[in-house]
């Protein structure tokens, strides 16, 4: 039998879940200090593009929340309810690998869009030096 978040993962296609994101939508908005970090970490943009910018990260925030809420807190809560005891390493590892399909051994961890907002300054922009 089919656990109630994996069906109804089965279930929703991009379209859905972006309409389900959208009902969310003020919750995911920025506050006047995150706008002013981003603005001052993106100054080259020009007041469009920097719009943009804020548009397209408050809707991943929201599409990442409800989907972190509808698929991922249950299989998490499902993961931890069958073990005893936790080692909290093991788990992380499991959590990147398994849930978030980012294992530590993805060689592609560490690059990015530029049209994607990643809160890194510009000297940082991969992880994997």
């Amino acid at each position: 039998m089919m656990a109630g978040s994996e069906a109804l993962g089965k279930v929703t296609d991009e379209e859905a879940w972006r309409k389900i994101a959208g009902l969310h939508s003020a919750d995911s908005a920025l506050d006047s200090r995150s706008i002013a970090l981003i603005k001052n970490q993106n100054a080259a943009l020009s007041k469009d593009e920097l719009a943009a910018l804020l548009k397209r990260f408050e809707e991943s925030v929201a599409l990442d929340t409800v989907r972190n809420e509808y698929l991922l807190r249950s299989k998490l809560y499902g993961w931890l309810s069958v073990q005893e005891q936790v080692d909290l390493s093991k788990f992380n590892d499991k959590v990147y690998a398994e849930l978030f399909l980012t294992p530590k051994s993805d060689p592609w961890l560490g690059l990015f869009s530029k049209d994607v907002y990643t809160a890194l300054s510009q000297g940082e922009k991969t992880l994997n030096k």
